[in-house]
């Protein structure tokens, strides 16, 4: 398994591919642009995949209800993994 530190240099190296998520959805409110949940996901979970980081969203209970906790993890290297 991958430690903090790798994992961080990967992430890093991922940020630094990435460009902003387009906005491609419309606030009926305020009539103002924003990228859509479901459109930033995908967009994020490609680029993760493609890193070997595995995104985990896990639900758990609070003092104020449910949470939703977001869990990144780096996949050890396949060659480390054959061995």
């Amino acid at each position: 398994m991958a430690d903090k530190a790798s994992l961080v240099e990967v992430l890093l190296d991922i940020q630094k591919e990435l460009s902003h998520a387009k906005a491609s959805a419309t606030n009926p409110h305020f009539k103002s642009q924003y990228v859509p949940f479901e459109a930033l996901w995908d967009y994020a979970k490609e680029n993760l995949n493609a890193h070997g980081v595995l995104i985990q969203q896990l639900s758990m209970s609070a003092r104020s209800g449910r949470v939703l906790r977001l869990c990144f993890t780096a996949a050890a290297k396949r060659s480390a993994l054959a061995r």
